[in-house]
Parts: structure tokens; sequence; C-alpha cells
């Protein structure tokens, strides 16, 4: 897909960044939802 949408010069950029992405998204988004659960109160 990244191959489809960026020029070729442009795709190691581009896979880099979404590496990047996908491994803070993977830490950030428990990290956020376990501040929610505790801050905020989840309805049960």
């Amino acid at each position: 897909m990244v191959s489809e949408v960026s020029a070729p010069e442009e795709r190691g950029r581009m896979m880099g960044l979404i590496s990047f992405v996908w491994g803070v998204s993977s830490v950030m988004g428990p990290l956020l939802g376990g501040l929610i659960v505790t801050y905020l109160t989840w309805p049960s």
C-alpha cells in the first residue's frame, strides 16, 4: 500500500514513519487506557 501512495524515493521514509507510529501507539494505547480507567472510572 505504501508503494502505491508514495514515490519510489520516499518509500523508505514512509515505511520508517509507519513503523515508528506503530511502535509508539502499541506503547501509548495501553498506557492511556489504563490512565482513563484509573482516573475517569470505567462504567461497569
